[in-house]
């Protein structure tokens, strides 16, 4: 475990992309490494802490992705991933009802290879 707030603030900043990582970007250059760390810290939570926002973010992520090609078995084992973490995490959150809805079952569904979508239809009938 890390306990130096500098090593901390580089660790965010190697282990984040994207908008997270650009938000962090002026924290190192602070004289006070806890200052900088905690400043960090509070961006990210405000921008990514939000329940409503995580949820909306992975029910994006397992409904608007393009579908996945038939016999891409390491796309579809991803995409099988991707369902549990968002259930998990939505589950964590008591915001299931956010994914649970037929518009986004839809979606899910259309993202599954053509072939298992016969499947799919006698599993859950």
């Amino acid at each position: 475990m890390v306990k130096d707030s500098g090593r901390k603030l580089a660790q965010l900043m190697q282990y984040t992309t994207g908008k997270a990582n650009k938000m962090l970007q002026g924290c190192p250059l602070l004289d006070d490494p806890d200052e900088g760390y905690m400043r960090a810290m509070k961006r990210l939570k405000e921008r990514f802490g939000n329940k409503y926002s995580i949820s909306h973010a992975w029910v994006d992520k397992v409904t608007k992705d393009s579908p996945i090609k038939a016999r891409d078995g390491a796309a579809l084992q991803d995409f099988a991933d991707e369902l549990q973490i968002c259930y998990d995490t939505l589950r964590a959150l008591d915001y299931l009802s956010e994914i649970n809805t037929q518009s986004n079952l839809v979606l899910i569904i259309n993202r599954l290879p053509a072939t298992l979508h016969g499947r799919w239809r006698k599993t859950v009938a």
